[in-house]
Formats: structure tokens, C-alpha cells, sequence
């Protein structure tokens, strides 16, 4: 994202995704049960990677990219969080 902002939510539920520029914008939800892959893009992301989100989630055959701005030790720091208090995303994580 090039400019706004991104918010991530994370639930037992689902993860969901708000990118918004000026308080107005758009929610993705991933329910926790139809998320089969967590993922850091890349060791050494192009500009490109950076400005759509290292992180990544394969969610009923969509991959999504979230987490814009952020450095592959973020990210990665990121998905470690995300499994240390929600278990229920670790196979995830492992897959």
C-alpha cells in the first residue's frame, strides 16, 4: 500500500484483513477452518512484495497477500505471534 493504512484482526474464528485510506475502505475475512497456508513471501522481497504485504494465506484456493510495509523478520515475527496465541492457525503455519 502506497499510502492508508492496513489492519489485521485475528480471532479463533478468522483473520481479517481492512485496508483503508482516510477511515474508509474494505474487510476481508478468512475463517480459521478454510485457511490451509501461512507464509513470508521471501527472504529478499522485491519493492513490489513490500507494498503488497509479505505475508501471505492460502485460504480456499485464494492466496492473499497482507501485512504491506513490513520486513521479512516483521512478518515472520508476525506469523509466530499470530500461532502463540492461536493455536487453531499453527497447521497453518506447518503446512
Amino acid at each position: 500500500m502506497s499510502f492508508g493504512r492496513e489492519r489485521l484482526r485475528v480471532t479463533y474464528e478468522a483473520l481479517e484483513v481492512r485496508r483503508e485510506i482516510l477511515g474508509l475502505g474494505r474487510m476481508r475475512r478468512y475463517p480459521a477452518g478454510r485457511i490451509e497456508e501461512m507464509w513470508v513471501a521471501t527472504p529478499y522481497p522485491t519493492a513490489k512484495e513490500v507494498e503488497q504485504g509479505l505475508l501471505r494465506l492460502n485460504g480456499a484456493g485464494e492466496v492473499v497477500a497482507f501485512g504491506a510495509g513490513l520486513t521479512p523478520q516483521e512478518a515472520g515475527e508476525i506469523l509466530q505471534a499470530i500461532v502463540s496465541r492461536f493455536p487453531n492457525y499453527r497447521r497453518a503455519l506447518e503446512a
